[in-house]
């Protein structure tokens, strides 16, 4: 990788910097390594990385450690280290099992590069969880339902679902303007979306994020931590954080990010959280999840017309049959799980 070397120092300098932004006292729960492709890494700076997180932080004894990596990463030698350091979870890129849909969406491997990193994850004392993309163009729920039989065959602990999106300035999004590739289909993704709950919970699988299915109550810890409000320090390009009051995120670009360390600068942007980002926040994570909204944890946080409004908004959801009500829960409906962002947003104080 371009400034490997480079990058990882300035990754070990903002985490000495940031130590003091969690709170001590409290052992880390959850450490991810992701959002991008941590799998082409060097072990030795891999383990630079693991010694500093050691340094500066308490780790609790059963700490999720989460790797993210794609099939074409994935060799026996490589597991072996990251199971050495520390590594007890990994998050895998399938995407797709159809090699001609890897190939649209300009992945790198093959399925049965995939195949065989899986067999080899399989052969280690590892939790792991399959990334499989839906609402690909020229997909169809027939040819969708062969990747979910063929991801279930595999009974990964945990498995996310995730609708395909086209980003501006991405290559997809450039052939879709220039008339090169489809456009995603609105009504065959929703299909899919519900195929996908339906079979994955049909067979054990618990619906418990918009995106996510887990089995046995093997939830990500990480991610189920950023939808319950927990704390989080995110280092490197691009890196979110989020300590309840504030949130910031880092440069996005490897160059200017190391570029701005090295000059001793912070590489971050905050923006403080108002009463009525925080209150928006926990409506929009909350009604994600299958925890919902708790009235009376709002109500200990948030000013008393936030909840009068807030109780008008759920009774008229209830009633339509969108939302929930379970004693002094709230969760969506089935029918309502694919509009569980529009629902969210009626219910923001602005």
């Amino acid at each position: 990788m371009k400034y490997e070397d480079d990058l990882v120092s300035a990754i070990l300098v903002e985490l000495r910097k940031r130590k003091d932004y969690l709170s001590r006292s409290m052992p880390l729960q959850s450490i991810y390594f992701g959002g991008g492709t941590p799998s082409i890494i060097s072990i030795s700076n891999l383990k630079k990385i693991f010694e500093s997180i050691r340094l500066h932080f308490q780790i609790h004894d059963d700490c999720e450690i989460t790797f993210e990596a794609n099939p074409e990463d994935i060799n026996k030698q490589k597991l072996s280290s990251w199971i050495d350091l520390g590594v007890n979870r990994l998050s895998i890129g399938v995407q797709s099992f159809v090699d001609s849909e890897l190939k649209w969406m300009n992945r790198i491997h093959n399925s049965t590069d995939t195949h065989n990193a899986l067999d080899l994850v399989n052969n280690e004392d590892l939790s792991y969880s399959l990334d499989l993309i839906f609402g690909i163009p020229g997909s169809t729920k027939e040819s969708y339902q062969k990747n979910i039989e063929k991801a279930l065959k595999l009974k990964p602990d945990h498995i996310s679902a995730y609708a395909l999106t086209v980003e501006e300035g991405t290559l997809l999004a450039h052939q879709i303007h220039k008339n090169i590739s489809q456009q995603p289909n609105d009504l065959e993704s929703k299909a899919q979306f519900y195929l996908s709950h339906d079979i994955f919970t049909a067979n054990g699988y618990e619906h418990y994020e918009i995106s996510n299915y887990a089995r046995d109550s093997k939830y990500a810890v990480h991610n189920s931590n950023y939808w319950k409000g927990v704390h989080y320090l995110g280092i490197g390009p691009s890196a979110h954080s989020y300590n309840g009051e504030s949130r910031s995120w880092n440069v996005a670009n490897n160059a200017k990010y190391i570029s701005i360390i090295n000059e001793g600068l912070d590489v971050n942007t905050t923006e403080a959280l108002t009463t009525e980002d925080q209150f928006n926040e926990k409506i929009m994570v909350g009604l994600r999840t299958k925890w919902g909204i708790n009235l009376p944890e709002l109500t200990s946080k948030f000013p008393p017309k936030f909840i009068a409004a807030l109780i008008n908004n759920l009774e008229e959801k209830v009633n339509d049959g969108w939302i929930i009500k379970d004693k002094d829960n709230y969760t969506l409906s089935k029918e309502a799980l694919i509009l569980a962002d529009g629902i969210a947003s009626d219910m923001f104080i602005v």
